[in-house]
C-alpha cells in the first residue's frame, strides 16, 4: 500500500459510495488501507457503507419469519424447562406483535409484486394463525 497523503480521496469516494464496488475492491483500486479509509470517510463524514445498503422486502419476511420461529422454540424451551403452565402476557404479546408485522410485510409484498388478491393470500396468513396459536396451546399445557 501506497502512503494515503498522495491518495485521490474524491475518487475513492466515488467508488466507495456508489457501492458497485467492495470495500476491500476499492481499498486495493486505490491501494489505501481500511484503516485509512475509515479515518477519512469519519473526518469528512461520508456515510456507512452499511446504512446505505437496502435490505429487500422477501429478505426481510424470510428473516422475521425466522425470527418468529426461533421465539416460538424458545418459549417452549422456556416452559419445558421451568414447568410453566401458561405462557405470560408479555410472551403472547411478542408472538401476536411478529406475526402483526408478518402479515403487514407480506401484505406489502404481495400488492407490490401483484402476485394475488387478498382473497387468495388468506389461507397462508390463517395457517400461521393457527400454527402460532397451536403452538401457544401447547405451551400453556406444559
Amino acid at each position: 500500500m501506497i502512503d494515503a497523503n498522495n491518495t485521490d480521496w474524491a475518487a475513492v469516494k466515488v467508488d466507495y459510495d456508489n457501492g458497485k464496488m467492495s470495500v476491500a475492491a476499492v481499498l486495493d483500486r486505490h491501494k489505501i488501507t481500511r484503516s485509512a479509509l475509515e479515518q477519512v470517510a469519519r473526518q469528512e463524514g461520508w456515510r456507512r457503507r452499511s446504512a446505505t445498503r437496502a435490505i429487500g422486502r422477501s429478505a426481510l419476511i424470510s428473516r422475521l419469519f425466522r425470527l418468529l420461529e426461533r421465539q416460538i422454540a424458545q418459549f417452549e424451551k422456556n416452559a419445558a424447562e421451568t414447568n410453566m403452565t401458561e405462557p405470560g402476557d408479555k410472551e403472547v404479546a411478542l408472538l401476536g406483535n411478529l406475526t402483526r408485522n408478518l402479515e403487514k410485510l407480506i401484505d406489502l409484498d404481495v400488492r407490490e409484486k401483484g402476485r394475488a388478491s387478498k382473497k387468495e393470500r388468506r389461507p397462508d396468513i390463517d395457517a400461521l394463525r393457527i400454527k402460532v396459536a397451536k403452538r401457544i396451546e401447547q405451551l400453556r399445557k406444559i
